[in-house]
């Protein structure tokens, strides 16, 4: 289930209020991690776009995670895991939208 369309702009709003929250918090490792877990989980869940959510979820992923890391770990083969992973990333997603 996403969030209904008269939704979006506040869902939005408070997603990127919280990521904001997240940017300016002092994480370890392990955190970052967990946090960037439920960033994609959420922003999915928002379901902002007709097409391409996934696509800009693992953006956003990637970016939340250099910002917090640093920029070697953009080089991480993510996009290759997810790639690989495809289907029980999905069937993760649909687990814990329900």
């Amino acid at each position: 289930m996403v969030v209904e369309p008269e939704f979006l702009k506040k869902e939005m709003k408070l997603f990127f209020q919280d990521l904001g929250e997240l940017i300016l918090s002092n994480l370890n490792e392990i955190e970052v991690f967990y946090f960037v877990s439920l960033i994609n989980l959420r922003f999915v869940h928002i379901y902002p776009f007709r097409d391409g959510n996934g696509r800009a979820a693992r953006l956003i992923d990637k970016w939340f995670i250099t910002e917090k890391l640093g920029h070697d770990f953009c080089k991480m083969q993510s996009e290759e895991f997810y790639k690989k992973n495809q289907a029980k990333y999905f069937e993760i997603i649909n687990l814990c939208v329900k």
